[in-house]
């Protein structure tokens, strides 16, 4: 009788031993399958890291020759005066900050090339009007945003230009009397007058002179009238230079002489080195606290 009870109960512990160590040996398998699964998925995401190690080792190099090329590139010329002006115009509208100009005249070209002056002038006009944050938003702003010390946040311009004295000289060096029939016979004498009504047509080479410095005292005049800072230099000096933030540049080098039969040169480069607007810069703090 108990014999009969228990072959049953040993039957039923095999099967429970049994399907025990099935469940015991599928949940290795799936320990295995799960194991390997995540050594796949590790040598996978190093491969994939490797990649793109070896990807950004590619993109480095690949900057490093392009900050290369443009390094060699960063100083080019832009041509004589006065086409230059379009290029010295874009300078003055990548101004985030701050803008400083050291030049010989207020109205730079305003003769020579009245339609590159107008866009000049009212590009210097519009950047100081802006305030920096206005800059900023604004596509043409490409320089390295600094600390401003004007409380409304407006950029800062800074001129320094010659003085009436340095002016008038400066105009009797570009103009020479001795080629003054030339001047008259030159379409560009009549456009201009034509253009600024508010002057004198005049009679004479000493006219002439009076109503160019003139013609420049008034474009000083609404410069002021914007906002622009301008001082006044009693010297003459030999590079002219508009710079945006430190960070680029438009120079020209004025090698005309004082002799009677000299031509007048002005070269006109572009530049982003930093040693380059480094020293400009230092030079225009110079000039601004020697100007008047």
């Amino acid at each position: 009788m108990q014999l009969d009870l228990i072959g049953p109960q040993i039957k039923r512990a095999l099967m429970g031993l049994t399907v025990r160590r099935l469940f015991e040996g599928v949940g290795l398998l799936l320990s295995l399958f799960a194991l390997a699964f995540a050594v796949d998925q590790f040598l996978e995401e190093r491969k994939q890291e490797k990649a793109f190690d070896k990807q950004q080792q590619q993109l480095q190099r690949i900057a490093l020759d392009v900050t290369g090329a443009a390094e060699a590139a960063s100083t080019r010329s832009v041509g004589n005066f006065p086409i230059t002006l379009p290029a010295i115009t874009q300078v003055v509208k990548s101004t985030c900050d701050k803008l400083v100009i050291m030049a010989d005249v207020p109205g730079y070209g305003m003769y020579s090339n009245p339609d590159g002056f107008n866009k000049y002038l009212l590009a210097i006009e519009e950047v100081a009007s802006m305030t920096r944050e206005e800059a900023r938003r604004s596509s043409a702003c490409i320089g390295v945003p600094t600390a401003g010390n004007q409380q409304d946040g407006k950029i800062d311009v800074q001129m320094v230009l010659y003085d009436r004295e340095q002016l008038q000289k400066t105009l009797e060096n570009q103009f020479k009397e001795a080629s003054y029939p030339q001047t008259v016979a030159d379409q560009k004498f009549n456009r201009f007058f034509d253009r600024h009504r508010e002057l004198k047509r005049p009679e004479n080479y000493q006219q002439f002179i009076a109503a160019l410095v003139q013609g420049h005292l008034n474009v000083a005049a609404e410069l002021s009238s914007h906002q622009v800072h301008i001082k006044y230099a009693n010297r003459r000096y030999m590079i002219y230079f508009w710079m945006h933030d430190e960070a680029e540049t438009a120079f020209s080098l004025d090698y005309q002489g004082d002799v009677e039969d000299d031509l007048e040169k002005e070269l006109t480069f572009r530049s982003r080195d930093g040693k380059m607007t480094s020293a400009l810069a230092a030079i225009f703090g110079l000039e601004w606290r020697k100007a008047l």
